[in-house]
């Protein structure tokens, strides 16, 4: 069972959803719980990463609750900007997966993130 929610931190809108069964476990355990958050937190930086590089607020003037029906029961996703990397872009989608166990892992994101910063600073691959 999965059940979505939007929440507001420090004035930032924050979508998640808590999967039960989504992320392999039986029960909510705490290892099911910490697994669910992690997945909120991937999820919420990809908007965070939107936000940085577009210079611009996520639906700005819609109301919470139509983000988190568009968000949650129809998969509405930002335009991202043909000007990304393809590197930054496929993170970001990623990371917007609607299935979590296919967003990356915090590892992940910071490793794909350096090698970016790298590249764009003329010393990486």
């Amino acid at each position: 069972m999965q059940h979505s929610l939007l929440f507001c931190t420090g004035g930032m809108y924050v979508y998640g959803c808590v999967h039960g069964l989504d992320v392999g476990c039986e029960t909510e355990n705490a290892v099911c719980v910490c697994v669910c958050v992690l997945c909120v937190q991937v999820f919420s930086f990809g908007y965070c990463v939107w936000e940085a590089l577009t210079a611009t607020r996520p639906w700005a003037g819609e109301k919470a609750a139509d983000i988190a029906a568009g968000v949650g029961r129809n998969g509405a996703r930002l335009p991202l900007p043909a000007s990304w990397s393809p590197r930054v872009t496929s993170l970001v989608r990623r990371c917007w997966s609607a299935n979590p166990a296919l967003r990356p892992t915090p590892a992940q994101v910071m490793t794909e993130l350096d090698a970016e910063i790298r590249t764009a600073l003329g010393n990486g691959r």
